[in-house]
C-alpha cells in the first residue's frame, strides 16, 4: 500500500503487481459468496489486469482515469515552469523550475511566502494543477493552474482557479486553506484504495492508496477472486465483486417514433451508481467502499437545491453528473454510462451527431423538422446537453439532455441553451422560433423547474405546486425528492405532512431522502411513529437522516427501537468522525449531541470545532445559536459578530446577529444591523426582519416602507403579507390592507386564520 509522506523527499514506492496489504475493514468488506476463495480479498494493481484484458488496459493507459493523478516527472508535468509569476489580486505565484524538480513559490496560509516542491500532478486536460506537501501529511492542489489545452484554444498559459475574487491567506479558498485540500477534498476520487487516514489527535494525515491513479479495480473492485476464478476456481460473477454490465435485452429501433427501446425494461443501474462514486455531488461515509451498492448507501448525495441547481435541474454549481443524467429521460428508459462512453478510454463511442443516431433515427430528428435551423445546424448537444465552464476553461455538458425551454428562462431566470448562439436574442423570441416550430411539443407542458423557483423563492403558495410534482409519478426520483426537501421549513398544514409520509415509505431511496430532509426542524414527536422503520432502513444514508431527526426520542424508545437507533447513531457517529477534518464534521457531531441532551459533549465538540476551523461561519452561527438555547444571549451575540466579520454579507449571519439584539431587546441595534444589511444585500428577508423590528418600536410608516421592498422581490411571502395587514390595519388604512388580506385568501383559502385575519379588515 502506497502513501504520501508526511516528509518530502521520501522516496515513492512504482506500482506493483502483488495485492497490497489491507485494513480490517477492508476484509470485513469482502462479501460472502459461498464458494472457496482467497483467505483475503485484496487489489492486484492495473497492469496485473493488463496480462489478459491487452486492449482494455492499453485503451485505459491513455484515459483521464490512469493520468488523474502521478508523481511529477519530466513526462507529466505539462506546465512551462519558466513562465514570467502569475498575479491574483494581491497575490503572487512564481514558478521554479530546477534541477531538482519544478517548484512554486507562494504566500502560505499564515501570510509567509515560501517554496513549495510539486510532487504530483492531478489531471491532464483541459488543466492541469499540481500537489505540494504542506506538512503533517497534508498535500495542497496549489490553485494556479496549467492551461492544457492547445495555443489555438487559448491554452498554453498559467491561470488562477479564483479570477474573479481575492482569496487571501485563511480563506477557505485560499490554495493552502480548506477546500484546495487533497487528502479530503480530492484524493478519494483521483486514487484507488485510497484510505485517508486522518488524525484527530495531532492534526494530521497518514493517506495511502493501493494505486496512484484511478485503475481498473477503482470500477471493479478488488482483483484477487477474479485471478483465482481465472485460474480455474468457482465464483459467481467472474469472481468480481461488482457487475458492471448493462442491462439485459438489445436495444431495438421503433420506426414510429424513431427512438431506441431497450427489448426488456431496465433492471437498474450499477455502472451509475459505481461512476456516480466520484461524478456526484455527495461526502463521504468512510474509507470502506462496499461496491455494487446503491451511492447513497456509501455516500450522502445531494439533490436538487439553491445554488447548487437551476429551479430547472440545469447544473449550476459542481455537480458533476449523476444528479444531472438521473434527471433524463435516456436515464429512465435504460441510457448507460458505457452506451455513450466507451468505458475504459472513456472516450465517446462516436463522434458529433452520430452518437445519438444510436438510438434517434437522423431522418427523424437530425432533420430541420425537428431542429427548425435551414443553415447551419446545431448539433444536437448544443441544443440538449448545453455547456457550462468550470475552473475557468472546462465546460461541462448537462447530462439531463433536457427539451430547450427559452420560456423558463424568461420567467425563471435559467440559462437558456438558444441564447450561447443567439445572445443578440432575447428569451421571448428563442420561445416563438420553439413555438412555431414544435406548436405541441413537450416544451409546452407545465414544468417542475416553476414549482421548486416559488418554494425556493420563499413563495406562500409553494404547498400547492410542489404536491403535483412529489406525486407525479413520470417525474424522475430525483426531482421528486427534490420538491420533497423543498418543503422544508413550509409545513403549515396536514397535506404537506401526509405527502412526506408517504414519499418516506417509497421504494426509491431518492425520494426516501427528499422526504426525510422536508422534515428538518420539526419535532419529532410528530413523526416518530412512521420515522422508527427507517433507523433499519437497507440504505445507510436514509438510516443516517432518519437517526439525526430521531435524535431528541434517545433513551425514550422501547428496546427493540432503541436498539436500531443505537446501531444507526454509531453509524452517524462514525460518519461525522471520518469528517472531522472539515468543519461540518464537527457542526453535524455537536448538532447530534445537543439534540440527543448531551450538551456537556456537544459543547466540547463546538469548543474544539472552533480551535480547528476558528474562521468557520457554519460553526460560528450555530455555536452561536447553541449559546443562546443555553442562556446565554450575552455570549450568543459575541460568537454571532465574530462571523459578522468574517462574512458580513451573508444574510444567515445578519439574521441571526439582529435577532440577537432583539433578544436583548435592543431594538435600536436591530435596526441599525439590518438597515446597514439591507444597504449590503437587499434580501427579501432581511427587509421583512427590518419591519418587523420598526413595527417594534411603532415606526410603523417606515416598517410598511420596508415591507414593500421584501414583497417587492417576494410578492407571495406570507409571513410578509400577513405583517403588512396587521400594520395597515392598526394605521386605519383598512382598504388597502383588504388588498393584501384578500391576496392572502388567494393563498391560503382554507386556512381559518386568515379568514379571520380577512375579517378584521372587511367593511
Amino acid at each position: 500500500m502506497r502513501f504520501l509522506p508526511v516528509f518530502f523527499g521520501l522516496f515513492l514506492l512504482g506500482c506493483g503487481e502483488q495485492p497490497g496489504p489491507q485494513t480490517p475493514e477492508q476484509e470485513s468488506a469482502a462479501p460472502a459468496t459461498g464458494e472457496t476463495a482467497p483467505e483475503k480479498l485484496g487489489y492486484v494493481g492495473s497492469s496485473t489486469c493488463g496480462r489478459c484484458h491487452a486492449k482494455a488496459y492499453a485503451d485505459w493507459q491513455e484515459s483521464h482515469h490512469a493520468q488523474a493523478m502521478a508523481e511529477a516527472s519530466a513526462d507529466n508535468v505539462l506546465a512551462d515552469f519558466t513562465r514570467p509569476p502569475l498575479d491574483h489580486f494581491a497575490d503572487e505565484t512564481q514558478f521554479i523550475g530546477s534541477s531538482q524538480g519544478p517548484a512554486l513559490s507562494a504566500v502560505d496560509g499564515t501570510g509567509q511566502r515560501r517554496d513549495f516542491p510539486v510532487t504530483h500532478t492531478f489531471g491532464v486536460s483541459p488543466l492541469q494543477q499540481y500537489l505540494v506537501p504542506y506538512g503533517s501529511g497534508r498535500y495542497q492542489a496549489h490553485t494556479a493552474a496549467w492551461d492544457s489545452r492547445p495555443r489555438a484554444d487559448g491554452g498554453q498559459r498559467w491561470f488562477h482557479l479564483q479570477p474573479d475574487i481575492p482569496t487571501p491567506p485563511g480563506d477557505p479558498l485560499h490554495w493552502a486553506g480548506e477546500l484546495q485540500n487533497w487528502n479530503s477534498q480530492c484524493a478519494e476520487c483521483h486514487s484507488t484504495g485510497l484510505i485517508k487516514g486522518y488524525s484527530v489527535s495531532d492534526d494530521s494525515y497518514d493517506t495511502r492508496w493501493e494505486e496512484i491513479s484511478v485503475g481498473c479495480e477503482a470500477c471493479h473492485g478488488r482483483g484477487s477472486r477474479h485471478l483465482a476464478w481465472a485460474s480455474g476456481r468457482d465464483a459467481p460473477n467472474r469472481g468480481f465483486e461488482i457487475q458492471l454490465a448493462a442491462d439485459p435485452g438489445q436495444w431495438q429501433m421503433e420506426l414510429e417514433s424513431g427512438i431506441a427501446r431497450r427489448s426488456q425494461p431496465p433492471q437498474g443501474s450499477s455502472q451509475l451508481q459505481a461512476c456516480g462514486r466520484c461524478h456526484a455531488r455527495r461526502a463521504t461515509f468512510g474509507d470502506t467502499y462496499p461496491y455494487g451498492r446503491h451511492l447513497l448507501d456509501t455516500h450522502q448525495l445531494s439533490l436538487l437545491q439553491p445554488g447548487l441547481y437551476f429551479p430547472d435541474g440545469q447544473i449550476r454549481d459542481e455537480v458533476f453528473v449523476y444528479g444531472s443524467f438521473a434527471q433524463s429521460a435516456m436515464h429512465r428508459a435504460g441510457v448507460r454510462c458505457s452506451d455513450c462512453h466507451e468505458p475504459h478510454s472513456g472516450e465517446l463511442l462516436a463522434s458529433g451527431n452520430a452518437l445519438c443516431a444510436q438510438c434517434h433515427l437522423p431522418q427523424r430528428f437530425d432533420d430541420v423538422q425537428h431542429h427548425g435551423h435551414p443553415a447551419a445546424a446545431p448539433r444536437c448537444v448544443d441544443c440538449h446537453m448545453p455547456k457550462r465552464l468550470y475552473m475557468v476553461v472546462d465546460g461541462r455538458g448537462d447530462h439531463s439532455f433536457r427539451v430547450p425551454r427559452p420560456d423558463l428562462a424568461r420567467d425563471l431566470g435559467t440559462p437558456s441553451a438558444c441564447q450561447d448562439c443567439h445572445s443578440d436574442k432575447n428569451h421571448d423570441w428563442a420561445a416563438e422560433q420553439v413555438r412555431a416550430w414544435h406548436p405541441e411539443g413537450r416544451w409546452t407542458r407545465p414544468h417542475f423547474g416553476s414549482a421548486l423557483a416559488a418554494a425556493w423563492n420563499g413563495a406562500a403558495d409553494a404547498n400547492n405546486p410542489l404536491g403535483q410534482v412529489i406525486q407525479d409519478q413520470t417525474l424522475p426520483p430525483i426531482v421528486r425528492g427534490s420538491a420533497l426537501r423543498a418543503l422544508q421549513g413550509r409545513i403549515d398544514s396536514p397535506r404537506p405532512l401526509a405527502w412526506i409520509k408517504s414519499a418516506a415509505a417509497h421504494a426509491d431511496p431518492l425520494i426516501r431522502l427528499g422526504a426525510l430532509q422536508a422534515l428538518a426542524g420539526l419535532p419529532a414527536s410528530a413523526t416518530a411513529d412512521w420515522l422508527l422503520p427507517l433507523l433499519n432502513d437497507p440504505v445507510r444514508a436514509i438510516r443516517q437522516e432518519a437517526v439525526s431527526l430521531l435524535a431528541e426520542t434517545d433513551g425514550q424508545l422501547g428496546p427493540q427501537d432503541q436498539a436500531a437507533f443505537d446501531r444507526a447513531a454509531a453509524e452517524y457517529v462514525a460518519a461525522q468522525r471520518f469528517a472531522l477534518d472539515r468543519d461540518s464534521g464537527y457542526l453535524n457531531l455537536a448538532g447530534f449531541r445537543a439534540a440527543r441532551g448531551d450538551q456537556d459533549s456537544a459543547r466540547r465538540t463546538f469548543r474544539s470545532g472552533l480551535e480547528r476551523f476558528p474562521g468557520s461561519v457554519p460553526l460560528l452561527i450555530n455555536w452561536g445559536d447553541f449559546q443562546r438555547a443555553a442562556g446565554d444571549n450575552v455570549g450568543s451575540l459575541q460568537t454571532l459578530l465574530r462571523a459578522r466579520a468574517l462574512a458580513p454579507e451573508s444574510v444567515a449571519v445578519r439574521e441571526a446577529v439582529a435577532l440577537a439584539h432583539v433578544r436583548l431587546q435592543d431594538y435600536p441595534a436591530a435596526i441599525s444591523e439590518l438597515q446597514d444589511a439591507t444597504r449590503r444585500v437587499g434580501d427579501a428577508r432581511l427587509w421583512y426582519l427590518l419591519a418587523l423590528a420598526l413595527e417594534r418600536v411603532e415606526q410603523r410608516v417606515e416598517a410598511v416602507a420596508a415591507l414593500e421592498q421584501a414583497l417587492g422581490q417576494r410578492p407571495d411571502d406570507l409571513d410578509g403579507l400577513v405583517l403588512m395587514v396587521a400594520l395597515l390595519r392598526d394605521m386605519g388604512q383598512r382598504d388597502r390592507a383588504l388588498g393584501f388580506a384578500q391576496r392572502l385568501q388567494q393563498l391560503r383559502p382554507n386556512n381559518p386564520g386568515i379568514r379571520q385575519l380577512l375579517q378584521s379588515v372587511q367593511p
